[in-house]
């Protein structure tokens, strides 16, 4: 087996079938497609099944009571047979020679992982942003913990949907999706691996389609509030993955900066512009601050944009000097 798709889906009848047709219709021979059905309530699980059944793709269709999409993508990873594995949300979709040039490369390289562009686009499929809009490819494979530094800097970004992972690279290192985690979950593991890959590649072309919902549809304020602090302790638990592995000083030193003064107070600025109680800030502060050093300005010269520097630094600054007076200045500009 070459490649095994994986898709969680929760409640996605509606617009699954686009992205398993996207899977289906593929040029690569020996593929499989692993559905999760996340304890969904709708017909997911029909469409699903009506979807890959006259294929001659392998597919199979798993139930499990919902338990999030962790742990839907965790099931799908432990019953993948193929020798690199992918992840694509339900709404997503790739193109048709999307995988076996993603398998190729990762052949003709020897490379852990590998990765494609992706834009972004509305439901209809109509481009929003490109990818070569905001980020690079790497013209020749690079380390894993090469690639990190690159990606924090923002010049390349995998996403769920445009990376093919050596199975054994994942297992050989137990690299899981945290479970229970609504945001940040995906970064962690992205990370997580790229950190172990001895080799890295990408295919300069975007093949892979996120897709993004309308603000209509944005999250209730209490669910993005979640996400958002469970994303910055997902880069918490990075931040501590790279340090137990035995990370490089300087690597640990550049994840330290972008969490802490970074993730950090990009996470308390947002609940503060959201109308949080200080108090409920301060305590967040507190259980983030304990053993915490204090980052100068010169911590965050690795960022290539001179405006990140200096919002860092700033932000850093005036929440170690002040942590009400940063919260205030927060939830001014959150009502601007």
């Amino acid at each position: 087996m070459t490649v095994s798709i994986i898709v969680p889906a929760f409640n996605a009848g509606h617009e699954i079938t686009r992205t398993i047709e996207s899977v289906l219709y593929q040029d690569l021979e020996g593929i499989e497609l692993i559905v999760v059905d996340d304890g969904s309530t709708d017909d997911t699980f029909d469409v699903a099944r009506a979807a890959v059944e006259h294929s001659t793709v392998a597919g199979r269709i798993i139930r499990q009571e919902n338990s999030g999409v962790s742990a839907a993508r965790n099931i799908g990873l432990e019953e993948a047979m193929g020798h690199y594995v992918l992840f694509l949300d339900a709404d997503d979709f790739i193109a048709r020679k999307c995988l076996s040039k993603l398998y190729g490369k990762a052949e003709s390289c020897n490379a852990d992982i590998v990765f494609c562009g992706w834009d972004r686009v509305d439901a209809t499929g109509a481009l929003l942003e490109s990818y070569d809009q905001r980020y690079q490819y790497f013209e020749e494979p690079i380390t894993g913990r090469q690639a990190i530094v690159e990606m924090l800097r923002k010049h390349a970004w995998i996403c769920t949907g445009s990376g093919l992972y050596r199975k054994d690279l994942l297992d050989e290192h137990c690299i899981r999706f945290t479970v229970g985690c609504t945001g940040g979950e995906d970064t962690e593991f992205t990370l997580k691996a790229v950190f172990h890959a001895k080799r890295l590649a990408s295919v300069s072309e975007a093949l892979s389609n996120y897709v993004q919902r309308p603000k209509g549809h944005s999250l209730k304020l209490d669910v993005a509030e979640k996400r958002g602090l469970d994303s910055l302790s997902a880069h918490y638990r990075l931040m501590e993955y790279l340090e137990r592995q035995g990370a490089e000083q300087e690597l640990v030193s550049i994840m330290e900066s972008y969490v802490v003064g970074w993730m950090l107070p990009g996470t308390i600025a947002s609940l503060a512009s959201c109308g949080r109680h200080y108090q409920e800030v301060a305590d967040l502060i507190e259980r983030h601050s304990v053993g915490r050093c204090k980052l100068s300005a010169s911590a965050f010269d690795w960022m290539s944009s001179w405006k990140c520097r200096a919002k860092a630094a700033l932000g850093n600054w005036l929440l170690s000097l002040n942590p009400k007076l940063f919260y205030l200045v927060a939830r001014l500009r959150g009502h601007r």
